[in-house]
This record gives structure tokens, sequence and C-alpha cells, in this order.
């Protein structure tokens, strides 16, 4: 079952799916407990949209780390909202951005409208930027700025007739294409290939892990961690054109020690990982090869 999720309705109907044993190919959208998952790289596009950003405000002149930038995002019910979110925010924050106002995600343009409208005001028309996750809401954020003489750098994505439109009455700073066809033959023939028998590309049949801790509680060892634990992955299909084609199957095994105190009311820590103990060749994914054996240490504290 090829699936497209709308307002969270998905979940039901991939669950009653596989309750029948059909597997279920969540499209466009993610859905929980759908066996996978067929999009665009969305964090990519976020930050596609967050570089727009950076880029409208190096050509006005602005440093973004003094820039007030306003977030409009899309509606949390749908995954790629936050995937969107994420990749812009990724981008943006390494610039130095901190959004002054976010406003509650929506996918309406009206409502998206309304809530910056009064993002806007309540900010005194203070604003350098604005991020939005799409061209629907970006045209109604327009429409806002249009209303007090204003253009800034405004973000989008569908590449939409009004997107497009925006971008060239230079209203808009990007609008991001993706081309659907794309998708829809990504999905069509993972469908295909699940009807022959084919095993995904990257699929493993069997998944396991277990991890550990203990904390001495008494005496001079009080404060002391000890963790451990390992993941193990049955052979991993490499490639869904080739259905003999697998992976070795592989454990890996992890350690952690620390020690946990406080000093004037503060909380500190301090840990060592060990990732990858037996320093195990093992290969994730086409072209990845696993990370070999690492030492991670880490200070912390908590105000």
């Amino acid at each position: 079952m090829i699936l497209v999720d709308y307002n969270s309705a998905g979940v039901q109907v991939a669950a009653k799916a596989k309750a029948q044993g059909i597997p279920v190919i969540a499209y466009d959208r993610p859905i929980s407990g759908a066996d996978y998952y067929v999009s665009f790289d969305n964090e990519a596009v976020g930050g596609l949209e967050g570089q727009a950003i950076l880029d409208g405000l190096k050509a006005a002149g602005k440093d973004p780390a003094t820039a007030k930038v306003v977030y409009v995002g899309g509606d949390p019910k749908d995954g790629n909202a936050k995937m969107f979110h994420d990749g812009a925010d990724a981008v943006m924050a390494a610039a130095g951005i901190k959004p002054v106002f976010e406003t509650p995600g929506t996918w309406d343009g009206a409502t998206a409208g309304t809530a910056f409208e009064q993002a806007y005001t309540s900010l005194g028309g203070d604003i350098d930027a604005v991020w939005v996750a799409n061209d629907t809401n970006a045209a109604a954020v327009i429409a806002v700025l249009d209303k007090n003489g204003k253009t800034l750098p405004v973000s989008g994505q569908d590449a939409s007739i009004a997107g497009l439109q925006n971008v060239l009455l230079g209203k808009q700073t990007t609008t991001v294409y993706k081309p659907f066809t794309l998708e829809a033959k990504a999905a069509s023939d993972l469908a295909i290939s699940l009807l022959k028998g084919a095993v995904p590309e990257g699929s493993a049949e069997r998944l396991a892990s277990i991890w550990s801790r203990y904390t001495f509680k008494d005496g001079g060892l009080a404060g002391l961690w000890v963790a451990g634990g390992g993941n193990y992955t049955s052979p991993k299909a490499m490639r869904t054109a080739n259905p003999a084609a697998f992976f070795d199957e592989y454990y890996l095994v992890d350690a952690a020690v620390g020690y946990d105190w406080k000093r004037s009311n503060q909380s500190w820590n301090v840990a060592l990982n060990i990732k990858n103990i037996t320093d195990k060749v093992y290969y994730p994914a086409n072209q990845s090869r696993g990370k070999p054996r690492q030492f991670i240490l880490s200070v912390g504290t908590r105000f």
C-alpha cells in the first residue's frame, strides 16, 4: 500500500494494513508504523530555505548574528514540517541567527498570515527577514509586508505559481522546486520490487539492541557509573535490484564510564564513551564504511 497521510489519519490506516500483512509505504509524509518512507531530503530542503535567508540578509547588508528573523513553520501534525524547520534552523543558527518570534505552525495560508501579523505588531515591525516553510504561507506573509510597505528576505518551497510570481517580483527570495515525478517513480519502483519479492536497499530483517547502566550510590564510589551494551544488525540488503546481494551481519559493542557530582549546588558530570570496542569493520549502507573504534570524553554541567 502506498499511503499519503492527512492530519495523522494515515496512522490508523497503516495499522489496519499491517494487521493484514500488507507492507505500507508512506508517501511524501512520514507515517508512524509504516514500513517504508519515500520523500525528498526534507532537511536539505529546509537548508536551502535557510541559506536563501542568509543570502537575502547579505544582499541587504545585514549581519545574521544581529538580524531579527521570524520563523513561520508548517503544521506540526505533518512530520515533514519539523524536518523543514530543523534543516533551515541548522543553517541559520550556524550563522548566528536566533529567531525573535516563532508563529504556531500551520499549512493554512490565512492562519499563517494572521499569526505573522500578530508577530509583526508585537515586534513593532522591527524585522529583518522571515523564514517561511512553503509558498502558501509565504504569500500570506508577503501580503502583511506589502500592507506595511516592506520588502524583506522571505523563503518558500513548492515552486507554486504564486511563489514563482513573488520571486520574479522581488518579494520572495527563493522557492524550492521538488520534482514530484522522481518521488512518484521511487515509490512505484519500491512497490513493484516488493511485489516481486525483492528486499529494499538498506533494510535488515532483524535488529536488536541492549544497554545497561549501573550507578554506585554509597561509599567511596558513590556517583561513579558504568554502562555497556551492544547492537546487532542481520544481513542488510545492498541493492533493491539485486535481491541476492547482502552485507554481512554485524555486532557492535559499546561501553561507558562516568562520574556525577555536585559542587556549590551545581551538578557536574564527566563521561568516557567507547564505541565499537572491538573495532569491527562493518558497512551500514552502500559505499559507507562504519566508524572505527572511538573514544569520546565529555564534561557537562547543569544550571
